[in-house]
């Protein structure tokens, strides 16, 4: 193939996508649980894998920041660019959405740890991790 010519309208491909081949074909996403941030790629190998037990909310995604861990884990993300660097499993007791962990909802009362109590339904725990890597309990809401 002769790859493309300044003069001859072609673009190159976003990031968060490439194409291997050159055809009238468009730009392919990179796959769910990756993501590429190279403009102008050209092979499926510039699409980054999330750290394990992470995927992404969709195709196409240009950064680490946008890998999220499954439920039953948290996120560890790193300061200034927000990339997913770990997923952590939730504490005993707690479950975990999107990223973030809460006492489970379904039980009608429960006791956070540190002696907190939590009544009724829907009660979300604030977790933070702490100095020592502990995920730690803050308050409950």
């Amino acid at each position: 193939g002769g790859g493309c010519e300044a003069a001859s309208g072609c673009s190159a491909c976003p990031s968060g996508t490439f194409k291997e081949s050159d055809s009238v074909a468009g730009c392919t996403p990179c796959p769910l649980g990756s993501y590429g941030s190279a403009v102008g790629a050209t092979s499926s190998a510039v699409c980054a894998r999330c750290v394990q037990g992470a995927t992404t909310t969709g195709t196409g995604r240009t950064s680490a920041a946008d890998c999220v861990c499954a439920g039953g884990a948290y996120d560890i993300r790193e300061a200034g660019t927000n990339a997913l660097t770990e997923c952590e499993a939730c504490p005993v007791g707690a479950l975990c959405a999107d990223g973030t962990c809460a006492l489970d909802p379904l039980a009608s009362s429960q006791s956070c740890p540190g002696g907190v109590s939590v009544n009724g339904t829907g009660s979300v725990g604030v977790w933070a991790l702490g100095g020592d890597s502990r995920f730690v309990l803050q308050g409950c809401g």
